[in-house]
């Protein structure tokens, strides 16, 4: 898949168990345990959806949501967690993630259905600015 998938939890074993079933599904996907680390590989390495916990070690995942953004509105951030309220779910929209998801996960293919949703969302703005860009290109000739 042409989507790069970052999935950042601080705990090892929930990123390696998700990287490895989304590489398995055919998805390009990392994981990040640092959340310092974070942003700069989505700069540097174009992850265009990331899968983050609520809950990390340094900061809330509603910090990073916000800073990914910040950075490239256009990345996809779908946000999860074991200890999700209504308050911290809308708190996460408000800020700009795509989704929620609630661990434990009953099942993986949840996941792949919400990335795999992220990313039709995704490509369907991307065909808008495009068009957008060529139309202006056009007019302005």
């Amino acid at each position: 898949m042409d989507y790069k998938v970052l999935v950042v939890d601080s705990e090892e074993e929930n990123c390696a168990i998700l990287a490895h079933f989304l590489q398995h599904e055919g998805f390009h996907a990392e994981y990040e345990m640092k959340v310092d680390k974070v942003l700069k590989r989505i700069i540097n390495e174009n992850f265009k959806i990331v899968l983050c916990n609520l809950i990390l070690d340094k900061m809330d995942g509603i910090q990073v949501l916000k800073k990914i953004k910040e950075y490239d509105a256009g990345t996809e951030v779908i946000m999860m967690s074991g200890y999700a309220t209504i308050t911290n779910i809308l708190r996460c929209r408000k800020n700009g993630a795509y989704g929620f998801l609630f661990k434990p996960f009953g099942d993986l293919s949840e996941v792949k259905d919400e990335i795999t949703k992220a990313i039709d969302e995704s490509s369907k703005w991307e065909k808008v600015l495009l068009k957008r860009k060529n139309f202006s290109s056009i007019m302005n000739k």
